[in-house]
């Protein structure tokens, strides 16, 4: 080879070097340029209209650093705190976790109202916080999203007609009866009910929703069922309030991960070995009757097979349910309704019940005018039965009073899928554009107890709930089943239950709580909980209080 000859080969490299380098170069700046289009210009807009908002007055006094997870903990003071807010925000607030990050919180009617068109209010669940759940209770109703909400949404709508929850009375009764059974023990002390309610209602959800008793307090594998959803909701909430652990692969080696991963395999064993056993079951009932694959496509309650129990439960109908197509659910799609459904039933229900003995405890007129609402309507009969439920209307009254006090679901949360523009003459604002990607918390507590919308909003008073005096109230003033498309689909089967467990106690005993009881500290997990418990004295009705 000759010197020219090799020079010419060293150009050529070199000016393939030099191409290839400048394709690279081109390509990355061709991927910085759509990255900050599509992550940066929007983070840096969305940081800025937040600073923006809080200039204007829109959020109160917050932590340099941790923003207002400090100024509002997870505790008892946190949540007065942020109840206070509604005196300077009555409508709304930005909220912010951390130096960056922020959300919007609404916290009366016409606010909240913006959220009550259909588009808005089927929008995804705020992912920050329902996210958390997903590997406990998957895609299911609670977390699902689009198409696969609607569709399923449909196909479970049948789980809760009439028709399947008039026999759930009866499982009503029977826990209720066994849990104040026990209470005999306990007579004239104070006493934390909320284990008991909770284990009731834990039972009365494995019946109805799999056909199963079950041992709440039982231990397997060293966790009990119920122990173990009181403590993954705690180690959720746990997780929303603490910036590192919202990020996945830091969550997944904290020791809060691990024991979060472990729950979640023995609850989801538990639901996988009854829904299996439940399927071979039903299969064996569709061979011998072969009409019935057919018949179950319209999802009228008389097309589902029954097992020969008195009542269909809830796995009888995700197992036999199909859409238009003909296509039913598959076992993943199963076992996360299950889940939602014992997560979201058992829990919220055992909340509503508690609070609600307690401020029936706490004003005993009340308490003495339902009890004589249930003797007079049910009479010496045993159990309280789907007829008499529409009679109870004071009973209903001040449960619906203790759910606006203490409502178990106090925050909702929706990301926008589209912009928004907010209304507000309470806040400095006055209007406020939200953009669509962000999340919005509708804070249920809060608008429940804004004096702007409830007279004298820390009274129990259970009149505000009578037909004149709804009239003319707002339709989002009460939100305790939340709103809208993706609200409660459970709310009936919960207001039967309360009904039922309130009725009877209040059959049997006389509640009420003294200088020596301690009052509730509102713990605000997931759901609505007090971190010392939920204390009354009862003795029997035929005993005098002394």
């Amino acid at each position: 080879m000759t010197l020219f000859e090799a020079a010419s080969e060293v150009v050529f490299l070199n000016r393939g070097f030099v191409l290839s380098s400048l394709i690279s170069e081109v390509v990355l700046l061709i991927a910085i340029v759509a990255v900050t289009k599509v992550y940066l210009v929007p983070a840096i807009r969305y940081y800025k209209r937040g600073l923006l908002y809080t200039k204007q007055g829109c959020s109160p006094p917050r932590h340099w650093l941790w923003g207002h997870l400090t100024v509002f903990p997870l505790s008892h003071d946190g949540m007065l705190k942020r109840l206070r807010t509604t005196a300077q925000y009555a409508g709304m607030f930005v909220s912010w976790a951390g130096p960056f990050t922020y959300w919007i919180e609404t916290q009366h009617p016409t606010t909240c109202a913006v959220l009550a068109n259909s588009s808005v209010l089927s929008a995804p669940k705020a992912e920050f916080l329902y996210g958390c759940l997903r590997p406990w209770i998957g895609d299911g109703l609670l977390t699902s999203k689009g198409s696969k909400w609607k569709r399923n949404r449909r196909l479970l709508t049948p789980a809760f007609h009439f028709e399947i929850l008039k026999p759930y009375l009866n499982i009503f009764n029977k826990s209720s009866y066994a849990m104040l059974e026990k209470w005999k023990r306990h007579s004239g002390q104070s006493y934390d009910v909320y284990g008991d309610v909770s284990n009731l209602t834990l039972d009365t959800m494995m019946q109805c929703a799999m056909s199963t008793d079950t041992d709440s307090g039982g231990e397997d594998g060293g966790y009990g069922y119920i122990n173990a959803v009181h403590e993954l909701t705690l180690l959720v909430m746990e997780r929303v309030y603490n910036p590192l652990h919202m990020i996945d692969w830091i969550y997944h080696f904290s020791s809060n991960g691990r024991r979060f991963r472990k729950l979640v395999d023995f609850v989801h064993e538990t639901s996988e070995t009854i829904i299996k056993e439940r399927k071979k079951e039903l299969e064996t009932l569709v061979q011998e009757d072969n009409d019935n694959a057919s018949t179950a496509t319209n999802n009228e309650i008389s097309s589902f097979k029954k097992r020969g129990t008195k009542h269909l439960d809830f796995l009888d109908i995700l197992l036999q349910t199909k859409d238009e197509n003909g296509n039913g659910l598959t076992l993943k799609e199963i076992r996360d309704e299950v889940d939602t459904f014992l997560f979201e039933g058992h829990d919220t229900t055992a909340s509503g019940i508690a609070w609600c003995l307690y401020n029936l405890a706490k004003h005993p007129e009340y308490q003495q005018r339902c009890r004589e609402e249930v003797l007079e309507e049910v009479g010496e009969k045993e159990k309280i039965e789907w007829e008499d439920l529409s009679k109870l209307t004071y009973l209903a009254m001040c449960i619906k009073e203790s759910l606006r006090l203490n409502p178990p679901v106090f925050c909702v949360g929706r990301e926008l899928n589209e912009d928004l523009t907010f209304n507000d003459k309470y806040t400095p604002c006055k209007k406020m554009k939200v953009e669509s990607g962000n999340t919005v918390l509708m804070q249920i507590m809060s608008m429940h107890r804004n004096p702007h919308v409830w007279e004298n909003p820390e009274v129990y008073d259970p009149e505000r709930f009578s037909a004149e005096n709804m009239k003319n109230r707002h339709s989002m003033s009460f939100l305790a089943f939340s709103a809208g498309p993706r609200n409660c689909i459970g709310r009936n089967f919960a207001m039967n239950e309360l009904r039922v467990v309130i009725g009877q106690t209040l059959r049997q005993y006389k509640l009420w709580c003294d200088d020596d009881t301690p009052q509730p500290k509102m713990q605000p997990n997931i759901i609505l909980r007090s971190a010392n418990g939920i204390h009354i004295k009862f003795k029997p009705v035929e005993t005098e209080i002394t």
